[in-house]
Parts: C-alpha cells; sequence; structure tokens
C-alpha cells in the first residue's frame, strides 16, 4: 500500500513538472539593432488584436509584420523594397515580430522598363524593355519575349459592365478600391479566388471619347504569390501609370489603332484568359486562342 502511495505521489509530481514546462511560452531571440529586410510588402487586415499595417514576404511567405510611423507604407505596396528599422515583439505572441521601418528604398532589381505611352488615349506607364505589344482595332496585348500568353491586356469598354457600374452585381469574392490616377478616376479590382487584378480608369465625359470606349480598363494575368518578379513588374506598372495629361507622339510612344467601325458596341473586346476577362451583356466569347483560352467578345 505504501508503495502504491509512493508511486502515486511521483506520478503526480512528474505531472505538475511536465504541466509547468508546457505552461511556459517559449521566447525566440529576436535580431537585435537595425536591421535591413529585402521582400515584397504587401497590406494586411486591420486587427485589435495584433500590431502591423503590412507584411513583409520572402518567395511568398510572411517574415515580419511591418508598421511605420514615419514611412508611407501604403505607397510601397507590391513592390520588391528593402526595409531598415528596429525588430519588436508582436502584442500577439502567436503573431510575426514587428519591423519598425525608418527607412524604405526600392530594391534594385534586374528588369529594365522603357515607357508605353498612348498619346490618342491620354494613357501612358512603363513595361519591361523586352515585352512585345501586339496592338489590335479594340485593344492591346503586352507577352514577354519568350511567350505568346499575355501578361497584361488593356481594352476600352463602356461604364456599363464595368467596375464603375454600380448595377452590376458584385462578385463576393471580388474586392474594389478607389483609386486617383493623374486626374481621373479609377478602381482596383482583385480577386480573392483567381488572384486576377484589374485597373479600370475613368476617361469623363468628352464629345470626343465615344461613350463604348469611355472607360481604359487593364488587366493582369494572375501569378503565383512566390513569383517577386512578376510582382516586382506588375507594381512598377501600377505606379508608373499616367492618364489625363496631354501626351506627345514619340519614338516611346505605341500607335492605337482608330476602329473603322462607328457602332456604339463591344464587339473585338478581349475575353477569357487566365484572368477570366467577361463580355458585357449581349455579347459572347468566340475564343480564338484555344491553347490559352483567349478570345474576343461578339455579339449575339
Amino acid at each position: 500500500m505504501k508503495l502504491q502511495k509512493h508511486h502515486l505521489l511521483i506520478l503526480l509530481l512528474s505531472s505538475s513538472a511536465l504541466l509547468a514546462a508546457c505552461s511556459q511560452k517559449t521566447t525566440v531571440a529576436l535580431p537585435q539593432g537595425e536591421q535591413s529586410v529585402t521582400g515584397i510588402l504587401k497590406p494586411l487586415a486591420f486587427s485589435l488584436h495584433r500590431r502591423g499595417t503590412h507584411v513583409l514576404l520572402q518567395q511568398g511567405s510572411p517574415l515580419y509584420d511591418v508598421e511605420s510611423a514615419t514611412v508611407n507604407l501604403g505607397a510601397h505596396e507590391g513592390e520588391r523594397v528593402t526595409l531598415t528599422g528596429g525588430i519588436e515583439p508582436n502584442t500577439d505572441a502567436s503573431a510575426l515580430p514587428v519591423l519598425v521601418v525608418r527607412n524604405v528604398i526600392i530594391a534594385s532589381g534586374s528588369t529594365v522598363y522603357r515607357p508605353a505611352s498612348f498619346p490618342l488615349l491620354r494613357i501612358a506607364f512603363d513595361i519591361p524593355a523586352d515585352w512585345h505589344a501586339r496592338i489590335e482595332d479594340e485593344f492591346a496585348q503586352f507577352t514577354a519575349s519568350d511567350s505568346l500568353e499575355p501578361l497584361l491586356t488593356l481594352f476600352l469598354q463602356p461604364i456599363a459592365g464595368s467596375d464603375f457600374d454600380t448595377g452590376t452585381a458584385a462578385h463576393a469574392t471580388v474586392t474594389r478600391t478607389p483609386l486617383a490616377i493623374g486626374s481621373k478616376r479609377a478602381i482596383r479590382a482583385i480577386d480573392a479566388v483567381t488572384a486576377a487584378e484589374t485597373i479600370s480608369i475613368d476617361r469623363g465625359v468628352d464629345p470626343s471619347i465615344p461613350p463604348e470606349k469611355r472607360v481604359i480598363t487593364l488587366v493582369f494575368v494572375p501569378f503565383p504569390p512566390s513569383d517577386e518578379t512578376m510582382a516586382e513588374i506588375q507594381a512598377h506598372i501600377e505606379h508608373s501609370l499616367r492618364a489625363g495629361g496631354e501626351f506627345s507622339s514619340s519614338s516611346a510612344s505605341v500607335t492605337w489603332k482608330q476602329s473603322s467601325s462607328s457602332t456604339n458596341n463591344s464587339g473585338g473586346q478581349p475575353c477569357g484568359g487566365a484572368a477570366g476577362i467577361l463580355c458585357p451583356p449581349g455579347f459572347y466569347c468566340a475564343v480564338t486562342d484555344p491553347k490559352n483560352s483567349i478570345g474576343v467578345c461578339r455579339a449575339y
């Protein structure tokens, strides 16, 4: 009997020690002093339980939550940056450590850019120097030198059916954010499922602008989160967008072909592809490239 009590006492003491050990939080030593870290900067959803307005990704994986009281981090979202600052614990012990940024530098990459200007549309932006442009009557597509798949598509459409159309039922997976590009209002739309990103620019009411061509829409092909090169290219294109000003013709200009048709429709607008571009009501997608599921909108 005494032996059983002795064994029971040992078991209780061992269990207590094990519970005490498990209850102790493992503290990971954080880097001390000023740190410089390079990665892709992305916004974070607001939270009352943790610090950080942004997150820094390396190879698509979160490395640090990021915040700053002195640097406008929002101006560098999506860019590959080198952040300098101190690393502190987060208020939520299960969350990532926080990098408190004191300086930000756009990380130098291997991509060389050239300007692409559409004077007729009063829009311009930078594209990688090795990208090729295919210009049709109603749209333009940009491809890398080693691929036929369009990485960026630009086309014209009416307000109806665009991201500005408040009467159109919005997809639950699409997040729309108002922007201002130059003197023009714009909207960024991101589909959480496909990762397709679209930027629409309202050219405004102007006698020289047909209503069916009022909105300039840019569609970026989705890419894996770990593809830092494409993330950097897309961010550079978005930040270089200029609209509403006067753009003179130059060697860097891209000639936009005017359609010979004067009918007010969306025929010829690109559709399908990796971004899943839809045709407006009354039109269907006539596939012209079965391999990449790309077509053009045709009236029923």
